[in-house]
């Protein structure tokens, strides 16, 4: 169970993130998922943000929709499509007995 300073640090952090994202474009997840692997642990870490950034890039696709440089998405696309795909496969393949002993450390 999560003590309330975890929730207060992960609110903070994620009210912070959101900030970053709107100014920035992107960042949130980098922020948040050190915070939300410890809280959560990196098998439900991982889906979560996933989710969480695909529904904060799909709503700024459809506010820049008309402004979208097509080409530069398209090479964009060209290196990461492929690198998604290599992630997911790596993340489902990782070994997550590793990330149970390594957390056991901190939370002693």
């Amino acid at each position: 169970m999560m003590t309330f300073g975890v929730w207060l640090v992960l609110i903070a952090l994620s009210v912070v993130a959101g900030l970053l994202g709107s100014v920035a474009g992107f960042g949130s997840v980098l922020l948040l998922m050190p915070v939300c692997s410890y809280a959560f642990g990196v098998e439900k870490t991982v889906p979560l943000l996933t989710v969480a950034a695909l529904l904060g890039n799909l709503s700024r696709a459809a506010f820049t929709w008309r402004e979208t440089d097509w080409t530069t998405l398209r090479l964009y696309l060209l290196g990461g499509v492929p690198g998604a795909v290599a992630g997911a496969l790596l993340f489902s393949t990782a070994d997550a007995r590793a990330e149970d002993i390594r957390r056991q450390d901190y939370d002693a």
